[in-house]
């Protein structure tokens, strides 16, 4: 039996690391890219060892050649479209072998890449090189992100679960217990706060306050104005971190009823009309069903385009 070797980030042995993984995760707020911009620094200044930066092309809060943490803390990085392929991690990297080569590459919120992520963490330790991610490990309804499961579940991954502290509001005060949620909040046109789902029979649901929530953003680069949550355009949203009593996700419930009963169905399709599920309304089953049909990964669902039945056809491969 092979003993697993266990990343110690306090450790910095870079030889000792190389063809493995740190996969760091946990809701907005936990202080990921705090760690990796500070390994990535101390391996800059401090080391011969040579490290490279990336972050997705879609992601320009700190701007299009940086990656940056709620602290305003920066370090330069590649943006890109894909992990691998072109105009991807994996081709950046190769071309900077050519000045040396690249002995860490760091890739923050890995969970933007997707399925392809997991392609190129393979590919990147099999180089011999050391790799760190940081990413969300969870979607704002709570549920797994599978491509950052799939990466923390390599033989040669150590990950390291971060903690937030609830920035929900409670009388004035942050709620400040330990957070490991992070939720989608928008301000609607008449200036509530509410928190963005898609199932459900509710569009959203009013919050009772944040506390500092968009103070962490920078301003002039990211798109929030101002650091006043109160502020915050109507429309835009923005993440924040929740303990498990303030975390709640409607319509989570109705999701898993409506696919239990698809899954019981079995090979043969459930039609539509037979999907009955208690406090899910006509308009809510049609966003559950939209849900299921579309946005899930793993647990796949097909409507059949002759018949119209739902059917289970198991874990959707990933591209």
């Amino acid at each position: 039996m092979v003993e697993k070797r266990v990343i110690d980030p306090r450790n910095l042995d870079v030889d000792a690391y190389r063809g493995l993984a740190l996969c760091l995760v946990g809701p907005m707020g936990s202080g990921k890219s705090d760690e990796l911009i500070g390994l990535l620094k101390r391996l800059d200044r401090f080391s011969r060892y040579r490290a490279l930066a990336f972050g997705h092309s879609i992601d320009v809060k700190a701007g299009s050649d940086r990656i940056s943490s709620r602290t305003n803390e920066y370090f330069p990085a590649v943006k890109v479209s894909n992990a691998v392929g072109e105009d991807s991690i994996c081709e950046k990297v190769l071309e900077a072998d050519k000045d040396g080569f690249v002995d860490v590459v760091a890739i923050e919120e890995g969970f933007f890449f997707k399925s392809s992520l997991a392609d190129a963490v393979l590919q990147l330790t099999n180089q011999n090189r050391f790799v760190i991610v940081s990413s969300l490990d969870m979607n704002f309804r709570g549920q797994p992100i599978e491509v950052i499961s799939d990466v923390s579940g390599f033989p040669r991954t150590t990950t390291i679960k971060y903690g937030a502290y609830c920035q929900v509001s409670k009388d004035g005060q942050p709620c400040s217990k330990p957070a490991i949620y992070s939720f989608k909040v928008y301000r609607d046109d008449n200036g509530s706060l509410k928190i963005c789902h898609t199932i459900g029979d509710n569009k959203s649901r009013e919050v009772s306050g944040l506390w500092r929530a968009a103070e962490f953003y920078t301003p002039g680069i990211d798109p929030l104005v101002d650091h006043d949550p109160c502020k915050v355009p109507a429309g835009k949203p923005f993440y924040v971190a929740a303990c498990k009593s303030c975390f709640d996700v409607p319509g989570k419930e109705h999701s898993d009823a409506v696919l239990r009963a698809i899954l019981d169905s079995g090979s043969k399709g459930l039609p539509r009309e037979a999907i009955n599920v208690d406090g899910l309304q006509e308009q809510g089953l049609e966003r559950v069903l939209a849900y299921l049909v579309n946005h899930m990964e793993r647990q796949h669902v097909v409507q059949d385009g002759e018949t119209g039945l739902y059917r289970y056809v198991g874990p959707r491969v990933l591209r």
